[in-house]
C-alpha cells in the first residue's frame, strides 16, 4: 500500500510523541507533509483547536511487575490522560479537532496459554469483559476516548505487539537467538498477535485519509502466529545451536502476574481494517 497521502498541511497533535511509537509516527507524518506538534500534559485548548488530528499514545510501559504502585501508574497514565483529552474536545465543541485517534490494546480480549486445541478468534464484534487487570485498563481507556465522539470522529486502535528492527519488543525478542539460543517461552502454543511498525503507520495514515473510519479497529497482522512458530522462524534465521524452554513458573517468579504478557496471548483478527479496504504492507512475520 502506498502510504503517501495528501495532507493539505494538516496539523497533527501527538500526546506521547517521545516514545518509540510516537517518534516513528511523527517522522512518517512529517514525510507525508503534515505538521506535527507534541501535546504536553499541560496542553491548552488554544493549542488543541489548532490541530486537525490528535493522536493519543500516552501510557506507562506495562512491562514491569504489577505491584500496587505500577498498576496505578499504568491505569492513571492511560485513563486520566485520555479522559482529559476527551474533556478538552467536548469543551472545544464545534472547534474541536475533526479526528481523535486513541490507542488501546489487544489486552482487552481474553488471553490463553494455548492449552486448548483451537483458541477463540476475536474481532471487533467480539464481546469483551473487564474482568482482568489488562481488560479493565483497556475497557476504561476506550470508554474515555469514545466520549469525544459527540463532537469529533473517534478511532480507537487496539494494538498488537508492534514489531520492528529499530526498537520496541523485537530487539529483546531476538536477543537470545542472536546468541544462538532458541528460547521458546513456556508451551509456545500461546497466540502472538502482532503488527509491523510499517502497518501501524499505514493504518493511521489510512484512518486519517478516510472519513468513514471511526469506532474500534484491531491493529494486528492477519497472520496470527504463536510463540512456537516465532521460535522456529528465528531459530532458522539465526541458525541457533541450543534449544531452550523458559518455564512458565520461572517467569511467574520473576515478573509476578505480568508473566501473562509472555506466557499468554489472544488470537485477534483485524476484521474492520480488511473490510475498509486497507492493504497490509508486511502481513508475514
Amino acid at each position: 500500500m502506498e502510504t503517501k497521502i495528501k495532507s493539505d498541511s494538516k496539523v497533527v497533535g501527538i500526546r506521547g510523541a517521545s516514545g518509540f511509537l510516537g517518534k516513528a509516527i511523527s517522522e512518517a507524518l512529517i514525510e507525508n507533509g503534515f505538521r506535527v506538534i507534541g501535546l504536553r500534559r499541560d496542553f491548552t485548548l488554544v493549542k488543541l483547536k489548532d490541530c486537525d488530528v490528535v493522536i493519543n499514545l500516552a501510557g506507562r510501559n506495562i512491562n514491569c511487575r504489577w505491584n500496587a504502585k505500577n498498576r496505578k501508574e499504568i491505569y492513571d497514565s492511560r485513563i486520566l490522560t485520555t479522559g482529559r483529552i476527551a474533556s478538552a474536545f467536548l469543551e472545544c465543541g464545534t472547534d474541536a479537532p475533526p479526528l481523535l485517534i486513541s490507542v488501546s490494546a489487544t489486552g482487552i480480549y481474553p488471553s490463553t496459554d494455548g492449552s486448548h486445541p483451537e483458541p477463540q478468534l476475536f474481532d471487533e464484534d467480539s464481546t469483551t469483559k473487564p474482568d482482568t487487570f489488562l481488560s479493565k485498563v483497556c475497557n476504561d481507556w476506550e470508554r474515555e476516548a469514545l466520549k469525544a465522539n459527540s463532537v469529533s470522529r473517534v478511532a480507537v486502535t487496539r494494538l498488537g505487539v508492534v514489531i520492528d528492527k529499530s526498537g520496541g519488543a523485537f530487539p529483546k525478542l531476538v536477543l537470545p537467538f542472536r546468541m544462538k539460543i532458541a528460547a521458546r517461552i513456556a508451551s509456545g502454543n500461546q497466540p502472538f498477535s502482532w503488527i509491523s511498525l510499517k502497518d501501524v503507520i499505514g493504518s493511521i495514515l489510512y484512518i486519517i485519509e478516510n472519513n468513514s473510519m471511526e469506532g474500534i479497529f484491531n491493529l494486528t497482522s492477519p497472520e496470527i502466529t504463536t510463540n512456537r512458530e516465532i521460535t522456529r522462524i528465528l531459530s532458522k534465521r539465526y541458525k541457533t545451536l541450543i534449544p531452550f524452554v523458559i518455564p512458565k513458573i520461572l517467569l511467574r517468579m520473576i515478573f509476578g502476574k505480568s508473566h501473562i504478557l509472555l506466557t499468554e496471548g489472544a488470537k485477534v483478527y483485524p476484521k474492520r481494517l480488511f473490510e475498509s479496504g486497507y492493504k497490509f504492507i508486511e502481513p508475514n512475520f
